[in-house]
């Protein structure tokens, strides 16, 4: 987690880094903060199939 929010200093744009941190958290049972972390990495590649699924997968469990 440290290392992602390190990188994201520098690099704020790299959807990698945030899905990366999306995955940290929600790891942690941190949910609210992966999917914000997870929204932010769809919003800047929003064609990435993954960072999609992984938004739609926790925003999915969050509601049942």
């Amino acid at each position: 987690m440290k290392w992602s929010l390190d990188a994201l200093r520098y690099r704020p744009n790299d959807a990698g880094l945030w899905y990366n941190l999306g995955i940290g958290y929600e790891g942690l049972g941190k949910s609210e903060q992966a999917i914000a972390a997870y929204e932010k990495a769809v919003a800047l590649d929003p064609a990435n199939a993954d960072y999609s699924g992984a938004l739609a997968q926790i925003k999915q469990g969050k509601t049942q």
